[in-house]
């Protein structure tokens, strides 16, 4: 009976102590065994900490076997297990989650706008996309362009979906035949594009489009990595597209010109019942427009109202530089529909316009903001700024009269499906500058005595050594 006793209580100590010291170093990318979904409480050491310090629409917490994600904008949450774990009851019956599914993602995700996609191809899960909803045509990347071609991925045109709309029939039965056809898939419905997804048990919502500053929304990137474990990958990235963007406007800084430059950022808009010139608007949200300029030193005019040609041209003659933000321009100019209103503007007259379609006309809504550390090196080199050690050549930035649209596009070929995007920023160097040689005794001519002694001592040090200064 002793016996009996000493070894139960050897199993239970034993038991326990698996506990106590079963720990893992990283992130599982697979299925917990049984073993481990006994033993381990926390199954993510990897952990991204909230409130971000840009991002302001969504949240992240972790509570051992299962994660939160929180859309606040749209007041939704998701509840993320540990695949090998048992989803936590006690929560799930709380009803407050519009998703419950375990991770990382059993099923892969379908998405409903071109934006998602770097997203998911700088985490290394380009095959986790299982679905794209929307027309292909807007596509850049070359890889997924062929997975659709080979039917690895499924493409739904958009004119074959019904908005979601509860009182719709056609609606509804869309979502009950999608449930029962992909019960596990998850769909990031970027509500700004698209509703397509939004009746659906199994649809998240993604909005950075709300952010405003480039660096908040990247930090969407974060709201991927939890679906597949990869928060570890995804602040490395964060970090060194951070760094690269720092460091541009640090480089820019140091050879900030006067008189400052005048840009507008603006189209002219045909939409039926919107016509006019629209400019961008820096008030009362700062855009990420805003944000470029002025780290680039760049004054941008910006309005918020719809404008005729007569106010347009008042609002915009004087500027040195015209970012026209649409891939109208041929229409405008060259087909001759604005040609004359545009002839009155400086910046026309001194060609120096530019669109952003010099990689194509669809990479710059896809990877834009996956690579908003480009956008700040183009933009300040338009601006004349020193970037890097090396000149930076624009790759979104195309100059409409000297230079072709698509000729810096992406390559049309794909020759790993499986390998990760990488980012064509230039890795930045911080540019040295030289400080001035100080005379002296000029300097210090006001000091006696040991004042006067310690002054030059200073100077000199500050001559020799101080010559190169990184800013």
């Amino acid at each position: 009976m002793k016996s009996l006793l000493t070894t139960g209580l050897r199993l239970v100590v034993l038991s326990l102590s698996t506990r106590v010291h079963s720990q893992l170093t990283e992130n599982l990318q697979e299925c917990a065994t049984a073993e481990q979904a006994f033993a381990i409480t926390d199954f993510f050491p990897d952990k991204i900490s909230t409130p971000l310090p840009f991002a302001k629409t969504f949240t992240i917490s972790y509570n051992g076997t299962y994660k939160v994600l929180t859309n606040v904008a749209n007041n939704e949450k998701y509840l993320l297990y540990q695949c090998g774990t048992n989803p936590p009851s006690d929560e799930v019956n709380l009803d407050d989650y519009r998703v419950v599914t375990s991770i990382p993602l059993p099923d892969g995700v379908a998405l409903t706008s071109t934006v998602q996609i770097p997203m998911l191809e700088l985490l290394e899960e380009r095959s986790a996309i299982k679905t794209y909803i929307g027309d292909k045509q807007y596509i850049s990347s070359p890889c997924l362009l062929d997975m659709i071609e080979n039917g690895e991925v499924e493409n739904v045109p958009s004119n074959e979906i019904t908005p979601y709309d509860p009182d719709d029939p056609g609606s509804v039965l869309w979502v009950a035949q999608w449930e029962a056809k992909y019960p596990d898939r998850i769909i990031i419905d970027n509500s700004f594009m698209t509703s397509a997804g939004q009746g659906t048990d199994k649809t998240m919502l993604e909005n950075g489009y709300l952010e405003g500053p480039s660096k908040a929304i990247f930090e969407w990137i974060y709201f991927y990595a939890a679906l597949f474990n990869k928060e570890k990958l995804a602040e490395q990235i964060v970090m060194e597209s951070q760094g690269r963007y720092d460091c541009t406007a640090a480089n820019a800084k140091t050879s900030f010109k006067e008189p400052q430059l005048v840009a507008v950022w603006a189209y002219f808009s045909n939409y039926p019942g919107y016509e006019g010139w629209l400019s961008g608007t820096c008030d009362p949200k700062k855009n990420y427009y805003c944000e470029y300029t002025e780290a680039c030193n760049i004054k941008l005019l910006h309005k918020s109202a719809f404008m005729s040609d007569e106010e347009f041209v008042e609002f915009a003659k004087d500027a040195d530089i015209f970012f026209y933000s649409s891939n109208t321009w041929d229409e405008l100019y060259v087909e001759d529909q604005k040609k004359a209103v545009l002839d009155e503007l400086k910046s026309v007259q001194n060609q120096q316009v530019f669109d952003h379609e010099r990689s194509g006309e669809g990479t710059w809504w896809e990877q834009r903001m996956a690579e908003y550390d480009v956008v700040l090196e183009d933009i300040c080199t338009i601006g004349g700024m020193v970037t890097d050690a090396n000149a930076h050549e624009r790759l979104y930035f195309r100059n409409v009269f000297t230079e072709q649209v698509g000729e810096k596009g992406l390559s049309e070929e794909c020759p790993d499906t499986d390998a990760p995007l990488v980012s064509r920023a230039t890795e930045c160097s911080f540019v040295p500058t030289t400080a001035p040689t100080q005379n002296c005794n000029d300097v210090c001519k006001n000091k006696r005595g040991k004042k006067g002694r310690r002054c030059k001592r200073k100077c000199r040090k500050k001559n020799r050594g101080g010559s190169l200064r990184f800013m």
